[in-house]
């Protein structure tokens, strides 16, 4: 897949998403310059891995997450960034994640079986609509997410977010 922001809070996707108490992250801030892999399990939040690298505004950067087993990895434009293995979270979709962040963008969602390469997901948003996406917002504060299509791309343009463990904020899962 493909994300870029405009803003400087944080975007990024949550995968092997079970429910919304368990699921793994990867976390991108411009702001705080933070790169993070955690892992939500029934509710308490761990960070696996992180660096101190900010995203450059307005750049698009190619993001791929292979996961195999218990064996996780992720890549920003072909460079491996973080690997590891965890076996908490068997099975589950994917979200696009945003947290203060009012410039979020992802496009070319992509699944593939590990073992096979087959495509299981794609949405390239062409078709103009977030059909099939759920919208969840977990700030406090009533703030609301706004998230449209435009051009191919998944926009969440709005400044939703609240502070507190987990950085709740908004996603779009499927």
């Amino acid at each position: 897949m493909k994300l870029k922001s405009n803003d400087n809070g944080s975007l990024g996707v949550m995968f092997r998403y079970f429910d919304n108490n368990s699921y793994y992250r990867f976390s991108w801030n411009s702001y705080n310059s933070v790169r993070r892999l955690e892992r939500k399990l029934n509710g308490t939040f761990q960070v696996l891995a992180e660096d101190a690298v900010p995203y450059v505004r307005s750049h698009t950067y190619s993001l791929e997450i292979l996961v195999k087993g218990s064996s996780l990895e992720v890549k920003i434009d072909g460079k491996a960034i973080f690997a590891g293995v965890d076996s908490s979270i068997a099975r589950g979709g994917i979200a696009l994640y945003s947290w203060f962040n009012r410039g979020s963008i992802f496009e070319d969602v992509q699944v593939q079986n590990p073992n096979t390469g087959t495509v299981l997901f794609l949405d390239n948003f062409n078709d103009g609509n977030l059909t099939g996406w759920t919208i969840v917002d977990e700030a406090v504060g009533g703030e609301q997410s706004v998230w449209s299509v435009s051009s191919g791309m998944a926009i969440q343009s709005s400044n939703v977010g609240s502070s507190g463990a987990g950085q709740p904020g908004s996603y779009s899962l499927y």
